[in-house]
């Protein structure tokens, strides 16, 4: 625990005594009015003749034991009642006075009625009285603690400047002579403002913020319109001056002294400028100013010297940025800078909160916030500058480090109190402000053969990142909270929009192979984290996201020949994640319910063949193995099918979903492979054997399925018919067949 303040102790003392002189007048002055009250009361209207015995105490011996007037009567002592009986004899004409009845409402003479009255009063009087007397005596306390010694203060620094003007345009004194009076009229409201010190101490911290106001403006003139300083000692001495101010805003305790030193530090550079362009210099020593300044604010707690401070340093950084920022020279100043203030000014934000944790933390929030709003708006301004493809790939590491960094220290840095208001607010402004900039970047910037790597790289650090806070952010959250579900549809969703929008930029042979193969990784990992943590959803997300990528390019930008190979091998890629994803949730997770696994398998299925009958089909050389593909379809979801059996005896609902696949590439592979009646044969003979096998087996899949290819075999059989009698000929030819047994 630290040692009590001694100055602080005393200065408490001085206003307790004060508060207990004013006491006691005011107790006396209650005494005096009750007692001429009660005095009044006493007599009434009819004075005692002047024969009448004067009045004795009651411990005055005597015969005359005559009751004393209230004047003297004790303060305890009780006046209701009338007065005892005198054994003095009284003139015939004299009778004493009948004392009337009191009245229970007017508590004249009674000692409780000060303190009967409060409670009988309405609580809105109550409120209405406290806050009157509460502001009276704030108002009295700054009219004569703050206001009048500051307006001294000030009348004597333009006295002061008043004279100095007149003695110069009068030339009464030197140059030389008027700064060394000045400084020593400075010195000298600083001398009797720490001998003031102990026993005013408003005043004193007046006098010495006056004095250290006027060295500043001293220091300014020795240098500028005199030339008696040179340009390092003055900036030096006003270093010095600002210390000083610091320690005595400290010593103090005083936020209007401190004030006063930041200021004046700010100004130093533009008083004492000689436009020589050494901006290095400027913010090197504005960032030094920075962490002394808002080292105080830390210690004692001053939100308004933050504010100062913060507004300083983005305005003078904004104005160098829009006059005199150049790419080409002040790029890594401007970026090493940038990350120096911001790094401070948030710092200061979290101490505080830590130190200062049982305060309201809602403004300490905002300040943090605007501060990291004001770090990406500086960066989205540079990225808007016509930089170079070296100082782009630059640029993007230094907003993906501060990012990285930002996140990981509200999450991983701060203590579990402090973090928990910061870690959602901060994830929000980071993410949002990064892809701000990167989509800004991408419509005005990007080309794909020169940022084609750029892209894919950062898109994929952004996208990661951010889907690692919000898993790490949501951890402990309930399972029906819907927050991190929609954080991380929006992080995935926006990754395919960026991959959606780089496949359709015109990529070489070479880019689109590096593309898809991002892609099919990037899908990939997705999917486990969406098994891990998210579900369903984002599963889906990632399963129409990635075949609209694929199907957009193929319908776009694919070419037959030598984008075969690629469009095979990723279309079959994407079909194997997607359909072990969906079995594995199903048989494991069993977080898939039978609707939802048949439409998965069935879609992915049909896309993935969809696709590989037009890949087929395009080429010449593999148009003919369009039913050897669509018969590989149909085993390949037998073959699993089995598996599924042997594995999981109970699921029976999958096996039915592949067995029906089976079944449906069956039946597709016969149109395809044959022509004519051979279809209606096979199509006949196997919706006959599916409906045996229904009814014998009590399979009710089997005779469902098999009243649709009967229907197909109907449908053929009419469509035969119907050839044959078109083909006929008006002559006698091969086309004219008999009615029956003609093979159709």
């Amino acid at each position: 625990m630290p040692d009590p303040d001694p100055k602080k102790i005393t200065e408490l003392e001085d206003r307790l005594d004060s508060l207990v002189r004013t006491q006691i007048d005011f107790q006396k002055e209650v005494l005096r009015i009750r007692s001429e009250l009660a005095g009044l009361k006493r007599w009434g209207s009819n004075p005692p003749p002047a024969s009448a015995a004067p009045d004795r105490s009651v411990t005055g011996g005597g015969d005359e034991n005559v009751r004393p007037p209230r004047s003297v009567v004790s303060e305890n002592e009780t006046t209701t009642g009338p007065p005892p009986r005198t054994n003095t004899e009284q003139p015939p004409s004299y009778r004493p006075p009948v004392r009337p009845v009191e009245k229970p409402a007017q508590n004249f003479g009674r000692t409780e009625s000060v303190r009967d009255t409060p409670s009988k009063r309405d609580p809105v009087s109550q409120f209405c009285s406290k806050y009157t007397e509460s502001a009276r005596a704030d108002l009295e306390k700054f009219i004569g603690e703050n206001l009048i010694s500051k307006i001294g203060i000030l009348v004597l620094i333009i006295g002061v400047g008043i004279g100095v003007k007149y003695s110069i345009d009068n030339n009464l004194i030197s140059p030389l002579t008027r700064v060394a009076l000045a400084y020593v009229f400075a010195f000298g409201l600083i001398g009797l403002a720490i001998k003031l010190k102990a026993k005013y101490h408003n005043f004193s911290a007046a006098l010495i913020s006056g004095g250290m106001a006027m060295m500043y403006f001293v220091t300014y003139f020795a240098y500028s319109a005199y030339g008696l300083i040179g340009q390092g000692p003055a900036f030096g001495l006003m270093i010095m001056l600002t210390l000083l101010t610091v320690a005595a805003a400290l010593v103090y305790d005083r936020q209007v002294i401190a004030h006063i030193g930041l200021v004046g530090a700010y100004a130093v550079p533009f008083l004492l400028s000689s436009n020589s362009g050494n901006y290095l210099a400027l913010f090197v020593y504005m960032a030094i100013v920075n962490a002394g300044i808002l080292a105080v604010s830390i210690k004692k707690y001053w939100r308004p010297i933050f504010y100062t401070a913060s507004a300083f340093t983005w305005l003078i950084f904004l104005g160098w940025f829009a006059g005199r920022y150049s790419p080409n020279e002040h790029f890594g100043l401007a970026l090493v800078f940038l990350g120096i203030f911001f790094a401070i000014f948030l710092a200061t934000g979290f101490v505080q909160a830590i130190l200062h944790s049982k305060r309201d933390n809602s403004e300490l929030l905002i300040s943090s916030l605007v501060t990291i709003g004001i770090f990406y708006a500086f960066s989205l301004g540079i990225s808007a500058t016509d930089l170079t493809s070296p100082q782009f790939w630059t640029f993007f590491v230094y907003l993906a480090g501060w990012t990285t960094a930002l996140l990981a220290f509200v999450n991983l840095g701060l203590p579990a109190a402090v973090s928990a208001n910061y870690r959602r607010p901060v994830f929000y402004v980071a993410a949002g402000f990064t892809w701000i900039i990167y989509l800004a970047w991408f419509v005005s910037d990007y080309s794909p053969g020169t940022f084609f790597a750029l892209a894919l790289t950062f898109l994929g650090v952004f996208a990661a990142v951010f889907l690692a806070v919000v898993i790490y952010i949501f951890r402990d959250s309930d399972s029906d909270d819907i927050e991190p579900l929609i954080a991380a549809l929006v992080t995935v969703g926006l990754f395919f929009a960026f991959c959606f929008a780089i496949s359709h930029s015109g990529l070489g042979p070479l880019q689109l192979w590096t593309f898809f193969t991002y892609l099919t990784i990037a899908t990939l990992a997705v999917l486990l984290v969406a098994l891990q943590f998210f579900g369903k959803f984002l599963i889906y997300l990632a399963f129409a996201s990635a075949w609209a990528i694929y199907g957009a390019w193929y319908g776009y930008y694919y070419q037959g020949g030598e984008q075969f190979t690629l469009a095979v091998v990723f279309a079959a890629a994407f079909f194997t994640i997607f359909y072990v994803t969906v079995l594995f949730y199903r048989l494991v997770r069993e977080s898939f319910s039978l609707i939802e696994n048949a439409g998965l398998v069935l879609s992915n299925s049909f896309l993935f063949y969809g696709f590989g009958y037009s890949i087929l089909n395009g080429n010449e050389a593999t148009a003919n193995y369009l039913g050897l593909y669509t018969a590989g379809h149909s085993a390949m979801h037998l073959g699993v099918a089995h598996f599924v059996n042997k594995l999981r005896s109970s699921a029976v609902d999958v096996v039915q979903v592949l067995t029906i696949l089976t079944l449906t590439f069956a039946s597709i592979a016969i149109p395809v492979q044959f022509d004519g009646n051979q279809v209606t044969m096979i199509w006949s003979v196997e919706g006959a054997l599916l409906f045996w096998l229904g009814r014998s087996r009590h399979v009710r899949l089997f005779e469902f399925f098999s009243y649709p290819v009967m229907l197909l075999a109907a449908g053929s059989m009419f469509l035969d018919w119907i050839t044959t009698f078109l083909n006929r000929t008006s002559y006698a030819s091969e086309f004219n067949l008999q009615p029956f047994a003609n093979g159709n």
